[in-house]
């Protein structure tokens, strides 16, 4: 029992006293950046959503990429309501088809072509950023010259019941581990729903996409911008995400906020 102990203390110490706050680097440059949401038959959302988006505080260019993934609902008349209202939205579609199955992979691919600048930002439709300065803090993380990658944290909204508590440990215990990992340069995933790479990591070897799952080509030395992550009671009607993008984690309508901890 006291091995037991002794070894689950010395689990959460290696990881935990590896997240750890450093200062904002204010002066640096912000690139220009793509942010690429996959949507499917998420009319309601999106009407919430990219106007978030658009309502972003960020010094440089930023371009919003939306996917319509076979959507069979409103999404389609709402997006070029949306997209004639902001120009920095733009919208591609991949139409259904009965005999062609596909994941979201295939839609975040298509969303990575379309990204005309050399970072990009995902984040689900069914989310809406916590703060104005969410894109800010997240790409504040390429400060440090040769940085390739930005993680993300996103967690539960608190609600009430015993199975919602156990979620948002679940979501924040690991993202614990993946941070910590990240830290002692043994990466080993991310959540897609605030998440950011280069453009460069997809094009050396062609789709970054392997098995439904993001695969990490390089030993991806980035700093950890943390970002919080809150969903509602209901769950995305999207595809299943891939596991190294939500690792048990298929809730809607989360908060994003880019929380400053690296």
């Amino acid at each position: 029992m006291g091995f037991a102990l002794a070894w689950q203390l010395f689990y959460w110490a290696f990881f935990m006293f590896r997240i750890r706050k450093r200062p904002r680097n204010l002066a640096a440059a912000l690139p220009p950046v793509s942010i690429v949401v996959c949507a499917r038959n998420e009319d309601e959302n999106l009407k919430k959503l990219i106007p978030a988006l658009v309502g972003q505080k960020y010094a440089a260019e930023k371009q919003i990429v939306i996917v319509d993934d076979c959507s069979t609902d409103d999404t389609p008349l709402v997006l070029a309501q949306l997209r004639a209202k902001y120009p920095e939205v733009y919208t591609t579609t991949i139409p259904g088809d009965a005999k062609f199955k596909h994941g979201k992979k295939l839609a975040l691919n298509v969303g990575i072509k379309a990204a005309k600048f050399g970072h990009i930002v995902f984040t689900d439709a069914d989310c809406l950023p916590a703060s104005d300065n969410w894109l800010t803090l997240m790409m504040e993380g390429y400060a440090t010259k040769g940085k390739e990658m930005v993680l993300g944290y996103g967690r539960y909204a608190k609600r009430p019941g015993l199975l919602n508590l156990l979620l948002r440990y679940e979501a924040f215990w690991n993202a614990v581990q993946y941070f910590g990992m990240a830290q002692a340069l043994k990466p080993f995933m991310g959540v897609g729903r605030n998440l950011s790479y280069s453009k460069s990591l997809c094009q050396p070897h062609g789709d970054i996409y392997h098995n439904g799952a993001h695969k990490q080509r390089h030993p991806c030395r980035e700093q950890q911008r943390v970002s919080t992550t809150q969903h509602a009671k209901h769950h995305s009607r999207h595809h299943r995400q891939p596991e190294e993008e939500a690792r048990g984690d298929f809730g809607a309508q989360p908060k994003l906020d880019g929380g400053g901890i690296e």
